[in-house]
């Protein structure tokens, strides 16, 4: 019996999200073009990467149904991690309270 493994998939929209995230956060720079896939973790893992003027983000496909109120805290926190700001919890909550539901444990 082979497993069928799962692809990672592409959200066009994504970059946009993360492009008005960066600029919400007040982060220097012009913004870098942003490549974002849901990747089938098997938690609720979310990872960033800068290669040169790229950002790679991988976030879970357990993400790939959540709001986009949801989708903008990861990146939210994301971004403020790489740049070293301080995310506003007002943007942070709704990916918290999502992380915290049981849906996603």
């Amino acid at each position: 019996m082979t497993s069928a493994k799962r692809k990672p998939r592409e959200d066009p929209s994504a970059p946009f999200l993360f492009q008005r995230m960066f600029t919400r956060l007040g982060c220097d720079g012009r913004p870098p073009r942003f490549h974002v896939e849901f990747f089938p973790y098997a938690s609720l893992t979310l990872t960033i990467r800068r290669r040169e003027e790229m950002v790679l983000v991988r976030l879970s496909d357990l993400l790939a149904r959540a709001s986009r109120t949801v989708l903008e805290g990861a990146a939210a926190l994301l971004l403020a991690r790489m740049y070293r700001k301080k995310a506003p919890a007002s943007l942070v909550a709704p990916y918290l309270a999502y992380a915290r539901s049981a849906r996603t444990r």
